[in-house]
């Protein structure tokens, strides 16, 4: 770590506890805007442990909602969404595990369905309560023309 990098980390452990309540008013505010899409659901840890809510993970249930995980990535994406694949691939098909186990996938059955339902969402005291609202219509939006999608999809790589 370079000094300007330290200091830097320093100086923002007095804004962390503001970052952290902003990240939860957030986090919440997902929550409520995925209860009422069908087949989207946020996975919220329920621990006791002390947490960031840096993370807004969502989980897709292709049948459900009529789109992939990856097709609804690809939506979000091409109107600028700051949305990534999660856990794609799983650490399993990363080196050096994949030389060492090449048909771990086929060991690991839910990892792997787990790998291709997982999305995470952008956070953070840049995201205001209408950018969560724009990106929920957004997904609602392409859920409710999820073969119109796909076929404006088509021929991409996913």
């Amino acid at each position: 770590l370079t000094e300007f990098a330290a200091a830097m980390g320093l100086t923002s452990l007095d804004a962390m506890p503001d970052i952290i309540a902003v990240n939860r008013r957030n986090a919440d505010e997902y929550q409520h805007q995925f209860s009422q899409l069908p087949g989207c659901s946020i996975a919220r840890d329920e621990s006791t442990y002390p947490q960031n809510y840096q993370y807004i993970v969502v989980e897709i249930d292709a049948e459900r909602c009529g789109l992939t995980r990856n097709e609804l990535v690809a939506v979000l994406q091409l109107e600028g969404v700051l949305a990534r694949k999660y856990f794609s691939p799983g650490c399993h098909a990363h080196e050096p595990y994949r030389s060492l186990n090449p048909e771990a996938g086929r060991d690991l059955p839910l990892t792997e369905a787990l790998c291709q339902r997982v999305l995470v969402l952008p956070n953070g005291p840049r995201v205001t309560l209408a950018l969560i609202e724009q990106i929920t219509t957004l997904i609602r939006q392409a859920l409710t023309q999820a073969d119109a999608v796909r076929q404006a999809l088509s021929g991409r790589t996913l």
